[in-house]
């Protein structure tokens, strides 16, 4: 499970990154929108630089790493934490608690600082998460837990999920740190935690992450339908919330079986291309090999070789080794003692010496004091004697080392005999024992494995030769094979973007949807209170209220623009009577149909209201006193001459005035009630005009 994880840190970073962004998009709409402010705003920053480190550690897997990139991710992390312990000492501040002032916050940076100048970014940032980390997630921790208390149902919940979950990322970072030299880092570590659990703590980190982004997300999603007060907004919100899980759980599924299918391409075409290059390697170190093995074979089939004098032999061996291109040739006597030597310069060696190592099947070895690969072949004569021919493989290194990936040609023993990377030559390739940790590779190569040389993933395709001794090894780079990843991680982060995009832009409709209502139904609660508050509520008339108003409002601009301005009041004759003879539901039911019928005849600038029981006043601007006792007249003779309700006869009196410059409201207003007297007393069922008129009363 463990080497499975490690194929997917790519992957793992990518997530762990995307679920702080997340969180820090929920506090950034948690933050601006009213609901704790600052402290909210502050977690958001940690957020959302937390998740720009996990993508820079992302960046440092794919294109390498350097001690600057080492040091500023390091920079970048220590920010992320002080963002934490400010969203402390804020919500301190907020709420009248005694807390330090913000420059403290900073005090951590000076140590910190020291440790990365003179020790190196691993234990300046190891230092950053004993301290800072875990000191900030749970001064987070303990703040959530206050605020807690105050609440209830689902939103508690969510508040319990959140604690827990700052408190197990305070573990998770502030004590699982990479390895080091210093205790506890020495004994608590990545490694040390991949080996017992078998995953990765940086999977943990990003499933923490995870459900701290969401129950912050349902807090604020509490917030918001308890702000808006709407049974749509709640329901919506629960929706929205597994939705978005829903969602993201899916497309981080989904992305991941997309990255995991383009490596896997990848791996396949690097796998072809190795088992392709070793055949190549193969095929040419067979050809070399070939070339020598059939001039030994000529050689000792030669009579010269087998019975001649020395001389003669002499001539043949050194006419096969200059044909064979070998870098020496031997005869040697069945004791193994040099008969006959020669080089491919034509020296003669002294005979008698011992005969070099027997190698009557054929083996490469590297000739340490030439510092180059040998192949050596010896084959049998039928004295019991032996001929060898020496070749050394020079052009084929030459060759070999511009070859693009590396290349090793060990022996039995494991041991590199030939590489072009010069540093690794007469290293052992694969471990000899348990205990042999100084190997290239950290296990022995069969055929093609994924494994690390020098701390980069790299595939190993092993391939024996024809020689028993000997095995080729090819190594091709896996660099391109996080690029090819990197595709479906692009398309990971897009469509994810996509979706939360779309689920934030619903949010915000739906939001606006119900404040748009809540606002219409509060402009209709409005106008339905005014309308109230300027009507009557059995006629529909204005109210006397309303009929103030306009009249001190007409006053003013009769006397603007002096032009004319009338009113007239009426009286239903008898009303009493038509309460006591046919109810008073009756009575109310013909002051309805009696005012329905007088709002027909008045101008559409005419204000009609009523006073007060079975009186009504007409304000009519722009009407000179004939006009107002014309129209008053109309009124009278319609009410008269029409019966309402069923059959119920009634008569109005009419009292009319014409406002004359320099008098009150209250004076305007007694000439009119005046008149109406006069009316009443003069025998009802009449219009009379106020003194100030020119006509005194009119009668049916």
């Amino acid at each position: 499970m463990a080497a499975f994880f490690a194929q997917q840190m790519d992957f793992i970073f990518f997530f762990y990154g995307l679920a702080f962004v997340l969180l820090g998009a929920s506090c950034w709409a948690f933050g601006t929108r009213g609901h704790g402010g600052r402290f909210w705003l502050a977690i958001a920053a940690f957020g959302f630089l937390h998740g720009a480190l996990e993508w820079l550690d992302l960046t440092a897997l794919i294109i390498d790493d350097s001690p600057l990139f080492a040091s500023a991710r390091t920079v970048l992390m220590l920010a992320s934490y002080l963002a934490l312990l400010e969203a402390a000492r804020s919500y301190a501040v907020e709420n009248g608690a005694r807390a330090p002032p913000q420059w403290a916050v900073l005090l951590p940076v000076i140590p910190i600082a020291l440790i990365g100048y003179f020790e190196g970014s691993v234990l300046a940032g190891i230092a950053t998460r004993y301290s800072v980390g875990f000191m900030g997630n749970l001064a987070v921790a303990l703040v959530l837990l206050r605020q807690r208390r105050q609440t209830k149902g689902l939103e508690r919940i969510f508040f319990t999920a959140a604690v827990t979950g700052f408190v197990l990322y305070a573990m998770a970072t502030g004590l699982v740190v990479p390895a080091a030299g210093i205790w506890p880092a020495d004994i608590l570590n990545y490694d040390s935690f991949a080996g017992v659990s078998g995953i990765p703590i940086q999977l943990v980190r990003g499933v923490i992450a995870c459900w701290i982004s969401f129950s912050v997300w349902g807090i604020w999603g509490q917030r918001a339908a308890e702000q808006l007060e709407s049974p749509q907004y709640t329901r919506y919100v629960a929706q929205q919330f597994t939705a978005t899980l829903v969602a993201m759980t899916m497309i981080l599924g989904c992305g991941w079986v997309l990255t995991q299918y383009l490596g896997e391409i990848y791996k396949r075409n690097v796998e072809r291309a190795a088992r392709g290059d070793t055949e190549l390697i193969s095929g040419r170190l067979g050809s070399e090999i070939a070339r020598t093995e059939g001039m030994v074979d000529l050689l000792a089939r030669s009579s010269a070789i087998a019975g001649g004098s020395l001389g003669a032999a002499r001539d043949v061996l050194q006419r096969h080794v200059r044909a064979a291109d070998a870098s020496a040739g031997y005869l040697l006597d069945p004791s193994r003692s040099i008969r006959l030597a020669v080089t491919a310069s034509g020296l003669a060696l002294p005979p008698g010496q011992p005969g070099p190592p027997a190698a009557t099947g054929g083996m490469v070895v590297f000739n340490g004091a030439a510092r180059r690969l040998e192949y050596h072949v010896e084959r049998v004569l039928p004295d019991g004697g032996s001929v060898v021919l020496q070749r050394a493989l020079s052009s084929l290194e030459s060759d070999l080392n511009r070859f693009d990936g590396t290349y090793f040609i060990a022996d039995a023993q494991g041991t590199v005999l030939s590489s072009n990377r010069s540093d690794l030559r007469l290293r052992q390739l694969w471990p000899s024992s348990k205990s042999d940790a100084g190997s290239i590779f950290p296990q022995i190569i069969m055929g093609g494995a994924w494994t690390k040389l020098a701390g980069e993933r790299v595939f190993a395709y092993q391939e024996a030769t024809n020689i028993d001794n000997l095995s080729l090894v090819i190594v091709e780079p896996s660099r391109e094979i996080f690029a090819t990843r990197l595709l479906g991680i692009v398309i990971t982060f897009f469509a994810s973007l996509t979706a939360l995009v779309y689920i934030l832009g619903r949010e915000r409709v739906v939001r606006d949807a119900v404040q748009a209502e809540k606002r219409l139904s509060l402009q209709a609660t409005a106008q339905e209170l005014r309308v109230k508050a300027t009507t009557d509520p059995l006629t529909g008339l204005r109210n006397r209220r309303q009929f103030n108003q306009a009249l001190g409002e007409e006053i003013l601009r009769a006397n603007r623009e002096n032009t004319p301005l009338s009113l007239g009041i009426y009286d239903i004759d008898h009303f009493k009577a038509v309460n006591d003879r046919y109810g008073h539901a009756a009575g109310d039911e013909v002051l309805v149909q009696l005012a329905r019928r007088v709002r027909e005849q008045v101008r559409e600038s005419d204000l009609l209201a009523r006073w007060g029981g079975e009186e009504f006043v007409i304000l009519l601007p722009g009407a000179s006193i004939a006009r107002a006792a014309e129209i008053a007249e109309n009124i009278r003779k319609s009410i008269a001459d029409a019966p309402v309700r069923g059959g119920i006869f009634v008569t109005a009196s009419f009292g009319v005035a014409q406002y004359r410059p320099g008098e009150t409201a209250t004076q305007f207003l007694e000439n009119a009630d005046l008149a109406l007297y006069r009316s009443k007393s003069e025998g009802r069922n009449r219009v009379t005009v106020g003194e100030n008129g020119q006509s005194s009363s009119s009668a049916a």
